[in-house]
């Protein structure tokens, strides 16, 4: 898991080096918060170094849902599905992150065919990890899987795009090399047969009965 999040956040890293006039990198002091309960999300937010808490307003307290470390997702819930956010997530230390809007996030994917399974295998560990963070704290769960869903269903059509564009391509590339001795030994063929039809066949030899 921290192998994935590391090679993710290097790839992020190396696409904003030369062009982050936006200032997506950022690094942020304690207590700032990066997504408020009930209110749209627009960002991911992926913790580079640091911590956030995640925080849930339950029976007018404040409950802890977790901590997420160097490496982990914040917002990915409301990101993929814009929905409102889940939680209330704020740094306790001071924290580097890398925020992505929509355009950013579909730029960084389409800069490279490797981002787009490691992304989409982090985000369903996330929400993976969410869903039992829910049920380890009896979070109301009946949103969380049907957010879940069409999160996944939304993320299996954009991998299964990008999945069959390579694989066509993969495809036609190895084709290519059969299809055309394929059609050599045909041509071939076609020349060598008539010949052969014309000939007639030599009558089998006749058994003494």
């Amino acid at each position: 898991g921290q192998q994935l999040s590391e090679k993710v956040i290097s790839a992020l890293y190396s696409f904003f080096q030369d062009n982050d006039e936006d200032h997506l990198c950022r690094t942020y002091s304690a207590n700032h918060i990066l997504t408020q309960e009930g209110q749209a999300n627009r960002f991911l937010w992926f913790i580079a170094k640091g911590e956030v808490v995640l925080r849930k307003q339950q029976d007018q307290q404040s409950l802890e849902v977790a901590r997420m470390k160097a490496g982990s997702l914040v917002g990915g819930m409301s990101f993929v599905t814009g929905e409102l956010a889940f939680t209330s997530a704020i740094t306790t230390m001071k924290t580097a992150v890398i925020k992505l809007d929509k355009a950013t996030f579909a730029k960084v994917l389409d800069s490279s065919n490797q981002l787009l399974p490691l992304f989409t295998n982090l985000l369903l560990r996330h929400f993976n990890r969410r869903l039992q963070k829910s049920i380890q704290t009896k979070l109301t769960l009946q949103t969380t899987l049907s957010s879940l869903d069409s999160a996944h269903q939304q993320l299996i059509e954009k991998e299964k795009m990008a999945v069959l564009g390579q694989l066509i391509a993969g495809v036609a590339h190895e084709l290519n090399n059969p299809v055309a001795a394929i059609i050599r030994g045909s041509a071939t063929i076609a020349k060598q047969l008539p010949p052969v039809l014309q000939h007639p066949l030599t009558a089998p030899p006749q058994h003494p009965h």
